[in-house]
């Protein structure tokens, strides 16, 4: 198992073997280092469910199936539990009877996932 001090550490980008300590002010945005994020005020985390309501809205209107599927595409385990909201399986639910197929696998493929956070 790692140690404390290599699970603040991340490998370097340069491929030169190198570690570079998270939030290490020697690695700047143009070596493409960003340190984690992390939401805990409340307020946060509304902001995040309400985009991602208004982004699953777009989507359900989008006319290009290619974009709904793209956007549906990126909703990965991240967001699960902002997804568990009633409305927003409700736009899930509505996506289930779009006309293209590929859009349904993935709304079945996101429901499914989302089952393991609430199985109704």
């Amino acid at each position: 198992l790692p140690s404390p001090s290599q699970l603040a550490m991340t490998p370097s980008l340069g491929g030169t073997g190198e570690w570079a300590a998270v939030g290490d002010s020697s690695r700047s945005p143009a070596h493409g280092f960003f340190p984690a994020v992390m939401l805990c005020q409340t307020h946060q985390l509304y902001s995040v469910a309400s985009l991602l309501r208004s982004a699953l809205a777009f989507c359900i209107s989008e006319p290009d199936p290619r974009t709904r599927r793209r956007v549906l595409d990126s909703l990965d385990a991240r967001f699960d539990p902002f997804l568990c909201e009633p409305r927003c399986v409700a736009l899930l639910s509505q996506a289930l009877h779009d006309e293209s197929l590929s859009v349904r696998k993935v709304v079945v493929t996101v429901l499914g996932r989302l089952t393991h956070h609430n199985p109704s």
